[in-house]
This record gives C-alpha cells, sequence and structure tokens, in this order.
C-alpha cells in the first residue's frame, strides 16, 4: 500500500507544480522521517525563555504543541511555556491565531503561533512581528459536499456557493477550482454569522442547517468538523490538502516566532522547533495514543472523537520535507498573482525577509 508519506517523500517531486524549480533540501532541513529521532538538549549555557502560547481547544493541528509541553519537550530545550485562552477581541488581520492572549494580569502578545499562508502578506510587509522558522505538518484541511449532491470535481464548483468559517481564506481554494469557464459565475463564498474563537458543535450546526436547507452547496473547514460530518454519513470529501495535489505536497501549518525573541535569541528559532519535532514524531507513531493523553490532560473534551482524530493526525505528514523555502515561493506567487503583494515584488526576496531558519 502506498501512504501519503511515502508519495510525499519519493512521488512528490515527479510532479512539481509548473514553474517552481526543485533544489536540494537547504541544510536547515532535515530529510523525510528524522523527526523521529530524539532532539539534542538545549546548550547548558542557553538562557531560558518563556513562552505566552494560545490554546484553541479541539484544534487537531496544534497537538504537537500540546504534546511538547507535557512530555517535556520544551522544558528539554530550556523553554518555559504557558497556554493562554486566544484575545479573540483584538484584530488579527491575515492570522488564524491573534497576536495576543489573555494572561492572568490581562493581554500579552503571543510569542509563538502556527501560521498559514495568508499571514505572509503582513508578514512581507511588517504588520505582522514574525518570522516563519519551520514547515510543521501538511494536511487539516477539508472540502466537502452534501451525501446527495450532483457535484463530481472540484471544478464543478464554479458558481456554486460554498461556505468556510470567518478566517477562512479562500485564495488556495480558488486556486483548485481553476480559471473561470465560460457560461459559469464565480465561485460564492458564504460565512456564518459568527465571530470570535473556535466552537466546533456551534461550526458543526451551522454546517448541517446550511447544508439541510441547500443554502450553501459545500463547505471547507479544518479537521475534526469535516470528517465528523463524513462519518455521521452527512457528507462525502470532495478535496483536503491532505490528499489533492498540489496542496497536499505543501505545508499547510508552518511555525512562527515573534520577531523581537528571535533577535534577542537567535538559537530559539531551532530550539522551538526542535521540541515540535520530537512531538510531532510521537504522534506519527502513535497518534491514538496521544490523542487519549491529550483529553486525559484536559487539551481536548471528553466528548471527543478520539478514534476519528487519531486518523486524521496518522494521515498528515509531519516529518520535515526539506521544501519550506519553495513553499513560501509558492504562496508568495499566488499572493502576487492574485495581487494582494505589489507585482513587482520578488517571491524569493520575500522570502528572505520573513523566514529565519531555524538551524541558523
Amino acid at each position: 500500500m502506498i501512504t501519503r508519506r511515502w508519495f510525499l517523500s519519493t512521488g512528490l517531486p515527479a510532479i512539481a507544480v509548473a514553474g517552481c524549480v526543485r533544489s536540494e533540501p537547504p541544510p536547515t532541513e532535515q530529510a523525510p522521517g528524522t523527526a523521529e529521532r530524539q532532539p539534542a538538549p538545549a546548550s547548558s549555557t542557553a538562557a531560558r525563555v518563556h513562552l505566552n502560547l494560545a490554546h484553541y481547544p479541539e484544534v487537531l493541528c496544534q497537538v504537537s504543541w500540546f504534546l511538547a509541553a507535557e512530555r517535556g519537550f520544551f522544558a528539554q530545550q530550556g523553554l518555559d511555556v504557558e497556554f493562554h485562552k486566544p484575545d479573540v477581541s483584538k484584530p488579527r488581520g491575515h492570522s488564524f491565531q491573534p497576536p495576543w492572549v489573555l494572561g492572568p494580569d490581562g493581554p500579552v502578545r503571543t510569542d509563538a503561533m502556527p501560521i498559514e499562508y495568508p499571514a505572509l502578506e503582513e508578514m512581507a510587509s511588517g504588520m505582522l512581528d514574525y518570522y516563519v522558522v519551520a514547515g510543521e505538518h501538511s494536511g487539516c484541511r477539508q472540502l466537502v459536499i452534501p451525501t446527495s449532491s450532483l457535484i463530481r470535481s472540484v471544478a464543478d464548483l464554479q458558481g456554486k456557493r460554498v461556505g468556510l468559517r470567518p478566517q477562512e481564506d479562500t485564495l488556495v481554494w480558488q486556486f483548485l477550482i481553476g480559471p473561470l469557464k465560460p457560461g459559469t459565475g464565480p465561485t460564492e463564498w458564504v460565512r456564518p454569522p459568527f465571530e470570535g474563537g473556535i466552537d466546533l458543535p456551534r461550526e458543526l450546526e451551522w454546517v448541517k442547517q446550511e447544508f439541510a436547507a441547500g443554502r450553501i452547496e459545500a463547505y471547507i473547514g479544518a479537521d475534526p468538523v469535516p470528517e465528523i460530518l463524513v462519518a455521521d454519513g452527512l457528507a462525502r470529501r470532495l478535496a483536503s490538502n491532505t490528499w489533492t495535489p498540489p496542496l497536499n505536497g505543501w505545508y499547510c501549518c508552518m511555525l512562527s516566532v515573534r520577531r523581537e525573541l528571535v533577535d534577542q535569541h537567535p538559537d530559539l528559532p531551532g530550539r522551538f522547533t526542535r521540541a515540535i519535532r520530537a512531538a510531532a514524531a510521537r504522534v506519527e507513531k502513535n497518534p491514538a495514543e496521544e490523542v487519549a493523553f491529550l483529553v486525559e490532560k484536559g487539551y481536548f473534551s471528553p466528548s471527543t472523537r478520539q478514534d476519528l482524530s487519531a486518523r486524521l493526525l496518522g494521515e498528515y505528514v509531519w516529518a520535515t520535507t526539506g521544501r519550506i523555502e519553495q513553499d513560501l515561493e509558492r504562496y508568495f506567487q499566488l499572493l502576487k498573482d492574485a495581487g494582494r503583494i505589489p507585482a513587482a515584488a520578488s517571491p524569493r526576496e520575500l522570502v528572505k525577509r520573513v523566514y529565519r531558519p531555524a538551524e541558523a
């Protein structure tokens, strides 16, 4: 059986996106499969660093962050972390997480957070003061349609109404749908009438109601919501960035650290990334055990669909791919083609502006 991890490390280079030149992995990225190595501890002379991090309950793609804290990998790297509720009252721009969390004495800055491609626009301009330090994983989004739908391909979504979360960006999905065909209208993006933090029960109920009423013909969501809809027989999967090329070969989530901290502690990107990699290795090895552990520790609720969550996490590619700079270039090119960054901007130069290699 061909696994997705085998496909990304062996088969993907043969179908690289046109126009992107494949080069050897940069020396700052490990080869695929090395995430299972035990990370070297931080130097005994390295200063301990305190990090305030956001905790979004039920968000599967943050499991490595929670495990790095609970399994001692952050501490091993000389990092003292605290998880807080995100301060959703403050603007977040194009970032899924706000750059503020609610500390015990009020709002404090989020020191590190997973970011996705929409944030690159403001990172390049300096409005979002973080550096990308490494890729984290591929996968975590699905595009689903009602079980009874006659839609058969992503291209069929032209002219259709597609639901998505308030902070979800449409660019990569429009890229996947493709150029507008003659006789069809543009895709209409429909967002739920609620803002703020992530609320899985509310999101699930909204999608069910919109599907039943025929007000949306597809939904794009983050795991586990789409998978729950599929498992319960209410939807079927049309595409995802876990399985659908070329998105399945690009990092979905990337690790970022606040610029001021990186400037103060140049070794921080490497220390932080090594802790995350060590935790990710545990997820790769036994996702069911790690999901159960996080439920026990209170990071996930007792009602978590553990078998479903473990299966999803087992499909992500957590090991390093050696393509983080190429992925960033691809995303910047998409943003450039969409007119979100100046036409004269060089994707390669923008990568240099926002990326600080974890092992530098």
